[in-house]
């Protein structure tokens, strides 16, 4: 293997989960990095402010209906519905 000795943590099994982990750490360790160029992380998730917005409670149930169909949160149904129609304006 690659230095990870099985029964790690006393599990006759070896914890294969932790294992595979410590294994995966231990290839990436060998690895040469010489070449390796720093990633540049841009605009990962854009800035957000928060801010309090007023509805009538039957629209916001409504959305929250139409949230918990998709799945989704609200709030960010709300986002999505908002980004879509100031890009179309």
């Amino acid at each position: 293997g690659h230095g990870v000795p099985d029964g790690l943590f006393g599990d006759p099994g070896g914890a294969p989960l932790v294992t595979a982990c410590l294994r995966a750490l231990a290839r990436i360790s060998h690895r040469n990095w010489t070449r390796a160029r720093r990633a540049r992380l841009v605009n990962l998730r854009p800035s957000t402010k928060s801010i309090s917005l007023r509805l009538p409670l039957p629209l916001l149930e409504q959305i929250k209906i139409a949230a918990n169909q998709r799945d989704v949160p609200y709030q960010s149904l709300i986002k999505v519905w908002l980004a879509e129609r100031v890009k179309a304006e």
